[in-house]
This record gives C-alpha cells, structure tokens and sequence, in this order.
C-alpha cells in the first residue's frame, strides 16, 4: 500500500454568539427607568415652584406630576420584561417557583436566573 497522509481536521468551535444589541437594548431601558424614577422628584419640585410662581396652574402641574409618574412605573415595567438573549426568560425574573424571594434582585442582577448569562457578555 502506498503511503497515504491523513489530515486531521480541527475540532470545529461552537459559533461565536454576539449579544451586543441585546444588551444594548437593556441598557437603553434600565436607563429610562431609572431617569424616570430619580427625575421624577426634581420634577415635583420644579413643577411645584412654577406653579407658584408663574403658571398659578396646580391642578396642572399636579396632573402633569402623576403623568411622569404614570410614565416612571411603565419603564420600570418595560425595563422588566426584558427577556435573556440566550434563554429568552424574563432576565431579572425573582423565581418565585424555585422558592427565591429576594426582593433586592431585578434589573439589578449580574446573572442571568435561569441560564447563568452574566450581565453584558457579549460573545459567547
């Protein structure tokens, strides 16, 4: 028999997976929540000055306050529901089926509960 070479093949790796937009998106959201929820107060106040000021409005500026306010807890929904780019779960999920109630976990959390993704890993 002739001499035949045999090539070896390298191992193939498991396609790269950029999550960059992904987190990007929640980024955008956590950000908005949080801008809405802190701004919120300043807002009160300064609505709260103009009103005695210069609008004489406060039955406007009152509305104009629950309106923002209206609108923090909606990020702060929207900022929630973001779903995991690898499991697509809810991200900052509480787990209450696994019997975790720690109320400190949410938007906040560095690790994915249900597939382990760690906040802002970009290629996996």
């Amino acid at each position: 028999m002739p001499n035949q070479q045999v090539v070896l093949q390298p191992e193939e790796a498991p396609p790269e997976i950029n999550y960059h937009r992904e987190w990007q998106a929640f980024a955008m959201r956590r950000n908005l929540a949080l801008f809405m929820l802190y701004g919120w107060l300043p807002i009160c106040f300064a609505l709260f000055w103009l009103s005695r000021l210069w609008i004489h409005q406060p039955l406007a500026s009152v509305a104009v306050m629950a309106i923002w306010l209206g609108g923090a807890f909606a990020a702060i929904w929207w900022a929630g529901e973001y779903r995991c780019p690898r499991c697509r779960r809810r991200y900052g999920a509480l787990g209450h089926r696994k019997g975790d109630v720690n109320l400190t976990r949410g938007i906040f959390d560095k690790v994915c509960s249900n597939c382990k993704l760690r906040k802002f890993e970009v290629v996996r």
